[in-house]
């Protein structure tokens, strides 16, 4: 309560991440607002569906006090983008508007920048046959790397003791398959066959790690 006896106009205390916060992790599952009033159910925010995903419900605190929207979409949000949120008609306990410092009545918007440097860095989602893998077909005609982003495929390159083959990339040139030109000569038997990524970039020119250079080694046994 003010000296005049009536109650203080509710600010925003605190938001999860903070105002604009940099390096914020590409896993984030949610934003917080925490207020310093109580305050009414009553709310309503934007933000940009096309990195955020799909909006849903936001969700109080049994205090009344801290307001959180949780992604629907639980896929990595991208790296280097900067993600606004908006809240309009928020109301305290009493009905009174948010009153915070330099913003409208009601309202309140902050900002934050999504990515670590670790996460600006591409890397290799899945491999077919995966790293490591033994048991696989004599038959194999086809190796697929699928990346975590869209790749430059200007300049890269496949060292490997695999048959001689043909490297091309998928539309969103997000997987790069190695096809072996002779398909009627079986793989070996029993042996380990290796392949090695080498000048892989995104379309930002960043090298995929977690090797210098783009350069990482997977490899994969014939056996049947």
């Amino acid at each position: 309560m003010g000296m005049t006896g009536q109650a203080m106009a509710a600010q925003v205390a605190s938001t999860f991440p903070a105002d604009d916060a940099v390096n914020v992790s590409v896993n984030l599952t949610a934003v917080s607002i925490t207020f310093s009033e109580v305050m009414g159910l009553s709310s309503s925010y934007t933000t940009d569906v096309d990195f955020w995903g799909p909006l849903g419900g936001p969700t109080w605190s049994a205090d009344r006090k801290t307001l959180t929207i949780t992604r629907i979409n639980q896929e990595p949000l991208p790296a280097g983008v900067t993600l606004k949120f908006s809240l309009f008609n928020i109301r305290d306990a009493n009905d009174n508007l948010l009153s915070h410092p330099g913003q409208e009545p009601g309202q309140y918007s902050f900002s934050f920048m999504v990515g670590t440097s670790v996460d600006a860095i591409p890397g290799v989602v899945v491999t077919i046959p995966a790293n490591g893998a033994a048991g696989i077909s004599r038959s194999l005609s086809k190796v697929t790397i699928t990346f975590t982003e869209p790749m430059d495929r200007c300049c890269s390159s496949i060292a490997s003791s695999f048959p001689e083959s043909n490297g091309t990339w998928s539309q969103d040139h997000r997987q790069f398959y190695w096809t072996r030109k002779d398909t009627s000569t079986k793989l070996l038997p029993g042996f380990t066959y290796t392949f090695v990524l080498n000048g892989i970039r995104n379309l930002e020119r960043r090298y995929h790690g977690p090797r210098s250079g783009g350069i990482e080694p997977f490899k994969s046994l014939a056996d049947c």
